[in-house]
């Protein structure tokens, strides 16, 4: 197995019935680095391109495959499977929650929300509405800022119900790049020298089997990004040559790009904490615009008789400045945004989850206010692309900020059913909850985890990934 690809690596863990998707830098540099990250960030310690001191090419998310006996990492859905529990080993709050979701305990539906939401939902075959079967050419990146999904949606560290009914993910702009990243990009089979591939940096650290606790990790440019030459490079390369990396660009040269971690922590099963925090490190002063942002999947345009029955969900700003948003089948849901500014509220724009005209054969079934209004607003400054009227079926907190160089900001959300909300949204008891369920997630791990895992994770690194 020496010298294996990372397709191959995972080939070998189906192969297993026991994989995992790992996250590590090449060969007997992992328990070091992470040691040193530890030590330098506390918190959020996670290797930086500045901590491998390695060609930034080597730091990367790889399949690694696990045979452990006592759970598995599904690689669709980020769930460890537990296996068979008794009253006895209930002496853990996650413990408590998995017997509760085993037993369908009313009130305890902990795993309805959860990392569910695609990383990529276009050039799928899920939306393929091409006559010959092409989805890569029918559905390519390009159209995703402004046409409609109708199987499914997808986001930048995102979560949604198990239906994916209602959305939720970031939004980012650098003030830079031509379009608002909302989703991952990548090149399709017909650009990439190796197949169809991600060309981004983006990590998942933390998860619970109930999703009572999620942490990942984006790493965000600050220079324009490289759309262009990832595919134009990629795409006139042999296949005996290496793919073209988006670290290979030099984007992320003298550290220039922003950590932006994402953390989620469930109060209750339908009340969950978002925590926020990005972090400038590069040299110089840099600015970022976060659009935390709330959507209904489109179920209401195609005359499904399953779901176009629904009458259409809606979104709407409160008299407390904080969104509301109603569907049939799911309920009755609001989002609280902290400011960033104190005694400034937050800043909330609105629009439709509709195709923009252009995409449609007929544009005059197309509605004002569309998917891309977002992206129009910020980077073509176009002020009526959103709705005045503050309602829609897609919302985002627009936040604007200029850190410092090693400068840190966190940002405080909280999506919450109306008739379980909280008294208070924030404050104490917000960051408390937050502090603590992290390491009831690290003592869970620990407990279930054999203690030589890791030992045996560093040695499966040495002997199977070309340092």
């Amino acid at each position: 197995m020496k010298g294996k690809t990372r397709k191959e690596l995972k080939a070998v863990g189906a192969s297993l019935g026991l994989y995992g998707s790992i996250l590590a830098v090449s060969g007997p540099r992992l328990a070091p680095l992470a040691q040193s990250s530890e030590s330098q960030r506390g918190e959020h310690a996670v290797p930086t391109l500045a901590d491998s001191q390695l060609p930034a090419r080597r730091l990367s998310s790889i399949f690694i495959p696990c045979t452990i006996d006592l759970f598995r990492l599904s690689l669709n859905q980020n769930v460890m499977e537990e296996p068979d529990i008794t009253t006895d080993e209930i002496n853990h709050a996650e413990l408590i929650r998995l017997k509760q979701e085993e037993e369908r305990t009313e009130g305890a539906n902990w795993k309805q929300w959860g990392p569910y939401l695609s990383e990529r939902q276009w050039g799928t075959v899920r939306e393929d509405y091409s006559h010959d079967g092409t989805p890569w050419s029918s559905f390519p990146h390009d159209h995703a800022r402004g046409r409609a999904y109708r199987w499914g949606e997808d986001g930048l560290l995102g979560i949604t119900d198990r239906q994916c009914r209602l959305c939720f993910a970031l939004a980012l702009w650098n003030g830079r790049d031509p379009i608002l990243k909302e989703r991952l990009f990548g090149v399709n089979g017909h650009e990439g020298n190796h197949g169809e591939d991600v060309k981004e940096e983006y990590y998942y650290l933390d998860s619970t089997p109930t999703h009572s606790y999620m942490k990942a990790l984006y790493k965000y440019p600050q220079a324009e990004y490289p759309y262009t030459k990832l595919v134009s490079e990629n795409q006139f390369r042999s296949r005996n040559l290496p793919e073209l990396e988006l670290v290979d660009t030099g984007v992320f040269d003298r550290n220039r790009y922003f950590d932006v971690f994402a953390e989620y922590a469930k109060a209750a099963p339908d009340d969950i904490l978002i925590r926020i925090t990005i972090a400038n490190r590069g040299p110089t002063l840099s600015t970022i615009h976060v659009l935390p942002t709330l959507w209904f999947r489109n179920t209401w345009t195609w005359g499904s008789e399953f779901e176009g029955g629904w009458p259409k969900p809606q979104m709407s700003l409160d008299e407390n400045n904080q969104v509301v948003a109603e569907h049939l089948t799911l309920g009755r849901y609001q989002l609280a945004a902290e400011s960033s500014s104190p005694g400034k509220p937050v800043r909330w724009l609105f629009t439709e989850n509709e195709s923009n005209p252009k995409y449609l054969h007929d544009p005059k079934l197309g509605g004002k206010y569309s998917k891309n209004a977002f992206h129009n607003y910020l980077v073509h400054r176009q002020v009526n692309a959103i709705n005045p009227k503050d309602e829609g079926t897609k919302a985002a907190a627009m936040y604007r900020l200029m850190l410092r160089p090693g400068q840190e900001v966190t940002l405080q959300l909280r999506l919450s059913k109306s008739d379980s909300a909280p008294a208070e949204f924030f404050g104490d008891n917000f960051r408390r909850h937050l502090n603590v369920e992290r390491p009831k997630q690290m003592d869970f791990t620990r407990e279930k985890s054999p203690p030589y895992y890791l030992k045996n994770l560093v040695e499966f690194c040495d002997r199977h990934i070309p340092a």
